[in-house]
């Protein structure tokens, strides 16, 4: 307090993350996440609030990693398939294959699918 009154004053905050990933074992699987997060900064100024915050965000990318990624994982088995949307990106890659190759792609179906 300087004078009586009070120096700091309440901000929202909000800020907004990407969390991406790639499967293990599966390096053609990636994974992207957007979404944010809302708190309270008790700060003299919006510059000191957006100091504090991108201070506070540089030191928590680890537990936010982790508490979006449990997030995620949690809710996953609660999405119904119809409310999921696939795009495709790129136009097909169409290569002849030989038996050999039919005959491995076959195996590697089988192995992946237990």
């Amino acid at each position: 307090m300087a004078d009586g009154k009070i120096t700091h004053q309440p901000y929202s905050t909000t800020s907004h993350y990407t969390c991406s990933l790639t499967l293990p074992d599966d390096e053609t699987t990636h994974i992207t996440i957007t979404t944010s997060t809302s708190g309270v900064c008790f700060s003299t100024s919006p510059e000191d609030a957006l100091a504090q915050t991108k201070t506070g965000n540089e030191y928590s990318k680890s537990s936010y990693a982790s508490y979006i990624l449990r997030y995620v994982r949690d809710q996953l088995l609660t999405i119904d398939v119809d409310d999921a949307e696939v795009i495709y990106t790129d136009q097909p890659n169409i290569i002849p294959m030989t038996d050999d190759d039919l005959q491995d792609f076959q195996l590697d179906v089988i192995s992946a699918n237990g």
